[in-house]
C-alpha cells in the first residue's frame, strides 16, 4: 500500500496546518458538562425505564453523573483500542448503496432503479471489480418498483445473490428487519443494527425502538448520529463537536445500561451547504470536519478511518461541476490520507447513479494514485554514461535506459483520450461508444449464489413479498 501524505506527517508529529486550535480533549470536557447540565431527552420509555437509577431523568431529560461518564469512558476506550484498522489499498473508490435513481447512459435519462436495472449495474460494476482491486462495489441502490418497505429487501437479496462477500444493507421497519435477521443467520453474517438518534440530543426514534425491541445476544447496534454544524449543532466547530461527542457516548451508556454490550459509535459531524441545508460532502470545510473527526476518534482510542464521503458530490449530471468536485474530493481524500473514497458513480449526493460518471471516478482516481505515486528509485548507473549515448544516438528513445523503465514517468489512461488531434475518432467521452457496455459486463459476470442458501433466501423472500407487498 502507499503511504500517503498525511500517514507521513503523522509519522513526523506534523498536525494538519489547519487545526491547531482544535483540541480534542477540550471537546470532551465540554461534552461531559452537556451531559451532566442539558442531559439527554429520552423518547423511549423502555429506555427511560432502564436507566433509572443509574442516571437521573428528570421532564423526560437523562444526566449523567462523572462517576459514570468516567467509567464508560474508560469502556470506550478500552474496547476502541482493540479493532484493527481498516485494510483498503491505496485510494480505494466505493460505489455507494444508497442511490434510488440511475442515469441511463444511452439516453441521459435519470429514472428511479427498476429491480432488472439494479440487477444488471450491480453485476456489471461486480465484473470490473474483478480486474479493478481498488474498487468496493455495493449493489448501488435500492428499487423502486416494489413497496418502500420491501425495497430494501429486495436490494438484500440482489447483494447476496451477486456478491461474493456480501454485506448487510439497512432497511426499515420491524418486519423488514426480522426477515433481514434471518436472512443474516442464512448468510453466517453478523448483524448490527444502524440506530440513527436525533439531533440535538435526543434518544429515541424508530431505529432505536427496533433495536430494543429485536436485539438478540451476538448481534451489535452502530451509533450514528449526523449533525450538521449551524442546523442540528452550534455554529461552532468546538461546540459542534461537543454536542456530537455527547450525543455518542450518552447513546451509547443508555445502550449499555439497557444491557446491550457490544455498541460502537462513529463520531460524525457534517458541514452543510447553507443555501440548502443539505450536507455539502466535498465542501472544502467538509475536510475540516473529517480531520477534526480524526482526532476526536484518536482520542477515544479508535483506529484511524480510513473511509470518506469526499466523492459525493452536488452534482446533478457528469459534466464539468462533477468534474471539479470530483477531483478536488479524491485529491483531498488522498493527500490526507482517506485511502477509501465512497461515491464512485455518484450524483447529487448519493441519490443518482451515473454508469458514465462512474468512468470519470475510475480515471480521476488513477490520475491523481499515478501523481502520488512514489518516485521510483535510480535505474541507471552512471549518468554521464546514459547521457553520452543519447547524445551520440541523437534521442534517448532507443537507450536501454528509456525502454526499461518508461513506465515509470509514463501516465496511461484507460478513457481520457491523450491522442492527436488528427487521430481523434471526434466521439465525446461520454458518448456510448467511448465507454464499456453495461449489459455486456453483466452478462459476463457468471458469479451467482447456487447452492442451498439460495433456496432459503427465496423462501425468506417470498415471506416478506407477501408481508410487505
Amino acid at each position: 500500500m502507499l503511504e500517503s501524505t498525511m500517514m507521513q506527517a503523522a509519522d513526523a508529529g506534523i498536525c494538519a496546518p489547519n487545526l491547531g486550535s482544535f483540541c480534542a480533549e477540550d471537546v470532551w470536557e465540554d461534552a461531559q458538562r452537556i451531559l451532566e447540565e442539558v442531559g439527554i431527552e429520552i423518547l423511549s420509555e423502555a429506555a427511560a425505564t432502564r436507566v433509572r437509577g443509574t442516571l437521573a431523568v428528570k421532564d423526560g431529560r437523562a444526566h449523567f453523573p462523572r462517576e459514570v461518564l468516567d467509567h464508560y469512558f474508560e469502556e470506550l476506550r478500552s474496547k476502541f483500542r482493540q479493532v484493527p484498522p481498516e485494510p483498503y489499498p491505496f485510494l480505494t473508490l466505493e460505489v455507494s448503496s444508497w442511490h434510488n435513481c440511475f442515469r441511463d447512459p444511452r439516453t441521459g435519462e435519470t429514472r428511479p432503479w427498476t429491480t432488472p436495472a439494479l440487477k444488471a449495474h450491480a453485476k456489471a460494476l461486480r465484473q470490473v471489480g474483478r480486474t479493478d482491486d481498488r474498487l468496493y462495489v455495493h449493489t448501488p441502490g435500492y428499487p423502486q418498483d416494489v413497496s418502500p418497505e420491501l425495497a430494501p429487501l429486495e436490494a438484500q437479496y440482489l447483494e447476496f445473490l451477486y456478491s461474493q462477500k456480501p454485506e448487510l444493507k439497512m432497511v426499515q421497519g420491524v418486519a423488514a428487519h426480522r426477515h433481514r435477521i434471518e436472512m443474516a443467520r442464512i448468510m453466517g453474517l453478523h448483524h448490527q443494527f444502524a440506530a440513527q438518534t436525533p439531533s440535538p440530543l435526543k434518544f429515541g426514534g424508530h431505529t432505536v425502538d427496533i433495536v430494543l425491541e429485536l436485539f438478540e445476544p451476538g448481534m451489535s447496534v452502530l451509533i450514528d448520529t449526523m449533525p450538521c454544524v449551524g442546523i442540528s449543532a452550534p455554529g461552532d466547530w468546538r461546540a459542534a463537536w461537543a454536542l456530537d461527542v455527547a450525543e455518542n457516548v450518552g447513546a451509547y451508556i443508555i445502550f449499555r445500561l439497557c444491557g446491550i454490550p457490544d455498541v460502537w459509535t462513529q463520531f460524525r459531524l457534517f458541514a452543510p451547504n447553507m443555501q440548502t441545508s443539505l450536507v455539502y460532502f466535498t465542501s472544502p470545510k467538509a475536510l475540516s470536519a473529517l480531520m477534526m473527526r480524526s482526532k476526536v476518534r484518536q482520542f477515544f482510542g479508535l483506529k484511524e478511518t480510513r473511509r470518506s464521503e469526499l466523492n459525493l458530490v452536488v452534482s446533478k449530471a457528469p459534466d464539468q461541476q462533477a468534474a471539479a468536485e470530483k477531483m478536488a474530493g479524491c485529491m483531498m481524500g488522498a493527500i490526507w490520507g482517506f485511502d477509501v473514497i465512497e461515491g464512485a458513480g455518484a450524483l447529487y449526493l448519493d441519490e443518482v447513479f451515473s454508469w458514465e460518471q462512474f468512468w470519470i471516478d475510475l480515471e480521476i482516481r488513477d490520475y491523481v494514485a499515478s501523481m502520488l505515486q512514489p518516485v521510483a528509485p535510480r535505474t541507471i548507473a552512471d549518468t554521464v554514461e546514459a547521457v553520452r549515448e543519447g547524445v551520440e544516438g541523437g534521442t534517448f528513445l532507443d537507450t536501454d535506459a528509456t525502454l526499461s523503465s518508461y513506465q515509470d514517468f509514463t501516465w496511461h489512461p484507460r478513457r481520457f483520450d491523450i491522442g492527436t488531434r488528427q487521430g481523434w475518432s471526434g466521439h465525446a467521452l461520454l458518448e456510448p461508444c467511448r465507454l464499456p457496455d453495461l449489459d455486456d459486463l453483466a452478462r459476463a459476470y457468471d458469479y451467482e449464489l447456487r447452492d442451498e442458501r439460495r433456496e432459503a433466501l427465496e423462501r425468506v423472500m417470498a415471506a416478506a413479498r407477501e408481508e410487505l407487498g
